[in-house]
């Protein structure tokens, strides 16, 4: 005599039930932080196997009492074993991720043909050897005839290639800039992560202030989106006469600037990385900041904390209807970036 499908005679359909959804949501949660298409897989299976298997199950079960409590079981299963599991990899993982991989990064090359096609009279080619034998290849633009000049060192954003500020740079005369690719990016060698980008910072300024051809009293640091956590580091562990930065934000997480409804129960465990709130009170030197009040990348309210938060004298500018992409638009952003480094010069 045959029994009827019950929950726990199909109990085996329910665990395959959690176990994709887990996969998917799970999978879905990681690529916040870890891009690619492995991961837009994963999560496509998992959720498309966790309705399939949902399916079956109703299906198998076919009274609506029982269909409705083993769809609540498999709901509340996955979003629990979904938080456990990504608990577990934040608190342990996060310096991991941040200071081994390419997670805030999104490197992006150019061709050596391209490279080589925007030297001229003004603009040479800066190839700087790392103490672990890493080159990191960009551009320094002169603006001036003079033996010594000022120098702009810029650090650009998580996706942007040094070579698109070469044709701007060259706005601000009397200044040399320094356009050096983080590693991964442009011709620069190696991987790109929190740790080394940070040290090669330092690197980069260390190296360029001891040009003879360099004026080490007046150097400014520069940074656009996630390169204005690099160039706030630099403010603070180097002498600047000013720090010009383009959409900042107050701190950076594995998930980026904004905290997104899935991510607010680890809210408390996640760490900050490109700390810029920390280190704004400590800072003597001029800022500069600029924003866009369509930014939906980072919100002008983020961008206002860290002013509110600066030690040193603050000049704040925003550009109606810009986003993001301001310093690549046709607006006075870099005029007026001029006549900041004029005023300190």
């Amino acid at each position: 005599m045959s029994t009827k499908p019950t929950i726990q005679s199909e109990f085996r359909w329910l665990l395959v039930c959690i176990f994709l959804g887990i996969t998917g949501l799970t999978t879905y949660a990681a690529s916040k932080f870890t891009p690619g298409k492995l991961i837009v897989i994963i999560t496509g299976l998992g959720i498309l196997g966790f309705v399939a298997a949902l399916i079956i199950l109703a299906f198998r079960l076919k009274r609506f009492g029982q269909i409705a409590g083993a769809t609540g079981i498999s709901l509340v299963s996955v979003i629990v074993g979904t938080y456990i599991l990504l608990f577990a990899f934040v608190y342990f993982f996060q310096d991991a991720v941040a200071n081994k991989t390419s997670s805030f990064f999104q490197p992006k090359t150019i061709s050596a043909e391209a490279a080589q096609a925007l030297v001229d009279a003004n603009v040479t080619a800066l190839d700087l050897t790392t103490p672990d034998g890493i080159h990191l290849r960009g551009w320094l633009v002169r603006n001036s005839s003079e033996s010594k000049t000022p120098l702009v060192i810029y650090f650009g954003g998580s996706g942007s290639e040094a070579s698109e500020i070469v044709p701007f740079a060259k706005n601000l005369a009397g200044w040399s800039v320094a356009l050096i690719n983080y590693r991964g990016f442009g011709l620069s060698e190696g991987t790109p992560t929190q740790s080394n980008v940070l040290a090669d910072s330092l690197f980069v300024y260390d190296t360029l202030v001891n040009r003879t051809d360099m004026d080490a009293s007046h150097v400014a640091a520069m940074g656009y989106s996630l390169g204005t956590g690099v160039a706030v580091y630099i403010s603070e562990q180097r002498p600047v006469v000013g720090t010009i930065l383009v959409s900042p934000y107050d701190a950076w997480t594995l998930i980026g600037v904004k905290q997104t409804p899935l991510y607010t129960p680890l809210s408390g465990i996640m760490k900050h990385y490109f700390d810029s709130i920390s280190l704004a009170p400590g800072m003597k030197s001029s800022m500069l900041c600029l924003t866009g009040s369509n930014d939906t990348f980072v919100p002008t309210a983020l961008s206002q904390r860290l002013v509110t938060a600066w030690g040193g004298k603050v000049t704040a500018i925003e550009y109606p209807s810009e986003d993001h992409f301001l310093l690549f638009h046709e607006n006075t952003s870099w005029t007026d970036i001029a006549i900041f480094l004029h005023g300190i010069d």
